[in-house]
Formats: structure tokens, sequence, C-alpha cells
């Protein structure tokens, strides 16, 4: 089975690399030729010890009852107008127990469009795996690596080709036995939020539960805002999106974008849904996610908004806890119990110090989340007035949260997380 390989450097016939895959942590390896005097390009390879990628037993043995293929996925509808490269099977890669059962599907969309899913180690990833979900990483036709002509097909298809595609793979791994098709969860960030939030509109029967990242879901209002204005016309005009970029979109260029974008397909959804938003985002702005979390919630349907004040596109600096969020959100509306909740003693350590000082809050939402006995909770309490205010430093504050957390804690429908603020002159 093939794994995921990062070279880190090359002197000659050395190499040293990183490799890991689905269900392997990433272990550094030194590779030399096995006979530089032939002309075989055989390399033997060696571990190289690190301390720093070492994982306990108890992970070890999880990680040990996985397992991980690439499948084939024919495309289904294939017309005339396709070139020969846009015909060919796109792949996936399927990660499930070694014991034959089906298990709630968690279909996992990377961004781009044109990027790919490497078969490579994730924590987030592993923490679901491991805890009864398979895994469906969809390389659906636009990805890299699979020839120009395949990823040529997409431009102007974004909603469609790359919808169907994913549909197609959920469709074969049901099909295979591989999956149960009541229980099938959804997440993706930017544009693997796009198909996040177009599935659930498109295939409103097909998920249990979504989460997305970032996600580009109007680009009638994306087009106006974002730092990339190129990419929404080519994307959703194809190669004529070129010709026809305008700083000024047109009422007909706008009511295109709008067909093309999840939003167009608001009224039918009906899954539970996480939205995860960096509001200092400038290629996909915070406006997009939440004009549609709204509208969800007009709906009636189940939404939770977390928005990272000090955050861009990736959601790097607090990329643990937007992960956390994410893996706990999806077992909540596939009836799945974990087993493995990951434990963040720093945070714990952090909130409960005695030399902690609580920021100044401003906006309706004051929220802290705290990690007490392996098991995460949300402090969750709304303000009177969109006013700022300074909670007591320090024993009403920490008073307040162990209270909040021993009761029934307050839900709100948007959770802002962050403490890059200023308090009594001290930045956090």
């Amino acid at each position: 089975m093939g794994c995921s390989w990062d070279v880190l450097s090359l002197d000659g016939d050395n190499i040293v690399a990183v490799s890991s895959s689905p269900v392997d942590v990433p272990h550094i390896k030194y590779g030399l030729l096995d006979d530089k005097e032939s002309k075989s390009t055989a390399w033997n390879w060696l571990d190289v010890p690190s301390p720093t990628i070492e994982c306990s037993e108890k992970v070890k043995s999880l990680l040990s009852s996985l397992k991980f293929s690439i499948l084939k996925i024919p495309v289904r509808d294939v017309s005339d107008s396709l070139t020969k490269g846009a015909r060919k099977p796109f792949e996936a890669t399927f990660v499930s127990s070694k014991t034959k059962r089906s298990d709630p599907l968690v279909v996992v969309l990377h961004g781009g469009p044109h990027s790919v899913y490497l078969a490579s180690f994730s924590k987030s990833l592993a923490f679901l795996s491991s805890n009864g979900f398979s895994l469906l990483h969809v390389n659906y036709r636009g990805s890299l690596g699979f020839g120009e002509e395949a990823l040529q097909s997409l431009p102007g298809k974004v909603g469609s080709q790359d919808v169907n595609d994913v549909l197609v793979a959920i469709d074969h791994v049901i099909d295979l036995g591989l999956a149960s098709p009541s229980k099938i969860a959804v997440l993706g960030g930017s544009h693997g939020g796009f198909l996040t939030t177009h599935l659930i509109g498109q295939a409103p029967e097909k998920f249990a539960a979504a989460c997305a990242k970032n996600p580009v879901c109007n680009l009638a209002l994306m087009v106006g805002t974002s730092d990339i204005p190129d990419w929404c016309y080519l994307e959703a005009f194809g190669s004529e999106g070129k010709s026809i970029y305008s700083e000024a979109p047109s009422a007909e260029d706008l009511a295109l974008f709008h067909s093309k974008s999840p939003i167009s397909h608001i009224s039918k959804v009906k899954t539970p849904t996480l939205f995860l938003l960096g509001a200092k985002d400038l290629r996909v702005p915070i406006s997009t996610g939440l004009q549609y979390a709204r509208a969800l919630k007009e709906k009636g349907v189940a939404v939770k908004v977390i928005v990272f004040p000090n955050d861009i596109h990736p959601i790097d600096r607090r990329r643990e806890l937007m992960e956390a969020h994410s893996s706990l959100w999806i077992p909540r509306f596939t009836n799945v119990i974990l087993a493995a909740v990951p434990v963040h003693p720093t945070w714990m350590r952090t909130i409960f110090s005695s030399s902690y000082r609580p920021p100044t809050l401003v906006g309706i939402f004051e929220v802290y989340t705290a990690h007490i006995n392996i098991k995460p909770f949300e402090y969750t309490r709304p303000l009177e007035t969109a006013v700022e205010i300074s909670v007591p430093y320090p024993t009403r504050f920490k008073t307040e949260l162990e209270e909040s957390i021993r009761g029934k804690l307050l839900e709100t429908d948007i959770i802002i997380i962050g403490f890059a603020v200023n308090i009594e002159g001290h930045a956090l």
C-alpha cells in the first residue's frame, strides 16, 4: 500500500524524507540507492529515530485497527463533449476499520478546487476514524495529479460536475457495502466548503451532519469582496471568464454566480451544519458563510457558527480548537459515542491559572472553551448589551466558569473564540 512522501533534503544519492499514510503517523526516513554501480533505481529506506513523532501505545493500537485503500470511481453520465482525460475514473481514498462492518461515513473534501487530497496522516481525521467512522476523501475531477484534461474539465461546471463526482463516489462505497447510507456526514473547507454546502442542498436527504470551514456559499457576494474575484469568474464561466472579467459584474453575471452557488439550493437544506469562519479571511470573506448560516437558521435548521476573530483563510492560529469542534460536531448527529476524546490540558491550565487575566469582551457573546475531565464544554453567556465589558479579575470569572460547567450550559447560535484583545494595557 502506498504512502505519502515529503522530501526534506537531497544530497547526491542520499534522501531524507517524511513518510505517512491515513493510518500511519509521520516517520522520518533516510534513503540511499541499493547498488550505485548498477542501473537499478531501487532505494533502501532506513528509519530515523525522532522523539517528536512518537505516539503512545494506545494511539498505535487504535491506528493498527485501521486500513485504507485507493478506489477508482467511474465517471457517471459520460457525454461526447468530455475530453478523453475527463472521462477517466477519478480517485477516492477510503479509510475504515479492518473488521467487516458498515460504519458511519465522513466524506472529506479538499479545497482549491485545483488541489488534491494526499494519502497522508491527519490527527483530526485519525481521531474520527479511530472512533468508528469510515472516511472517504474524494479527489473529484479538477483535482491535481490526474492530467490537464481532467483538471480543465471543471472550470465552468463548479456546483454540478464536482458535486456529482462526490455523490457518485458516495454511492460507489455504499454499493460495495462499505458504508451505511443512513449515517453520512460531510466536511470541507474553502471549495470543499462550497461542495459541502452544495451537497446538503442538492442531496438534502443524504447527510446527517455537515461541517464547512470558510465555505464559498455565494459567489455573487464573494466576487465583490474577495481578493481573488478573477477566480470567481474563471470557475463559474470557465475559460470565457478570463475575457469577461470585470470589477463591476453585470446583473447577468451576478445571476449566473448565484445559480452556481450553494445558496441557490438553500430552501432544500435540512442537515445540521457547523460553520468555522476566520473573521480576517480575505479570500472567502466571512459574509458568505454568515449569510448562508442565517438563512438556515431562519428555516429552523440546526446551525452553529464559530468565528475565529484573528484568523484568515486557513484558520491556522487556533487549528487545534477548530479541528476539535469539527471532530465533535459530526458524532453528535450520527449517534456515535466517542471513545477517544482529545485532551488539551494546556488550555485547562491556562484558563484556571492564578495569573490568567480574562480579556475585555466586545460584542454580544462572552465565550471560552474549557476541557475538563477529557470532555469539552463551551462556556457561553450572552451579554445584555453590545458594549465593551470587562469581566472582573480573577475570582468571579473562575467561579462563574466552574459553575457554568457544572450546571446547564447556555447555547447561542454564534460563538466567537479568540483572545487577541487588550485589557488594562496588557495584550493577551
